[in-house]
């Protein structure tokens, strides 16, 4: 299927996360252990029950990639971050929440999932800046028709996992 918003989606991206915590280095080890804090996230195991593994892409590779067959989200060297974590899952999710649809990569329901994946990643106020940033680039989303991610903390997921690793160092 041809993913004619894959730039667009990128830019509304990088508009709401560039710049910010979400997008600093994690390195592999990192990305590996939020993952595991979204990968069992009660609303992630209820509406998906998908657990990825997260593995590097060849040295040579530039691009990050999620394969929702094989529950494998493979991450650039250079993306070893919060947003790009949340991305590649909402590519995952998206596979499980519409399984009878094909879908565009980066159509109007990956979006609706992205913004999910980021209210638990990040918390509600990134989720609403991506939605803002999503629909300033000419996007849309599809409505939801799974239950809305419980409110967690205000930085999500991630900024508990932060707070903590800074705890302990």
């Amino acid at each position: 299927m041809r993913d004619d918003a894959r730039s667009r989606v990128y830019a509304a991206e990088d508009a709401c996360f560039a710049e910010t915590l979400y997008s600093e280095t994690l390195g592999m080890a990192g990305v590996a252990s939020l993952a595991d804090r979204l990968f069992t996230d009660r609303w992630w195991v209820a509406n998906v029950d998908r657990y990825p593994t997260i593995e590097p892409t060849r040295v040579e590779s530039r691009h990050s990639y999620a394969d929702s067959e094989g529950l494998v989200i493979r991450l650039d060297l250079t993306a070893e971050n919060c947003a790009v974590l949340g991305h590649e899952a909402a590519h995952i999710a998206a596979a499980v929440l519409f399984p009878d649809r094909p879908l565009a990569p980066h159509g109007p329901e990956f979006r609706a999932v992205m913004a999910d994946v980021t209210r638990l990643l990040c918390g509600p106020a990134a989720a609403d800046r991506l939605v803002r940033s999503y629909r300033d680039h000419g996007l849309d989303l599809t409505a939801r028709t799974w239950p809305e991610p419980t409110p967690g903390p205000a930085r999500g997921l991630y900024g508990l996992w932060r707070l903590r690793r800074t705890m302990s160092d």
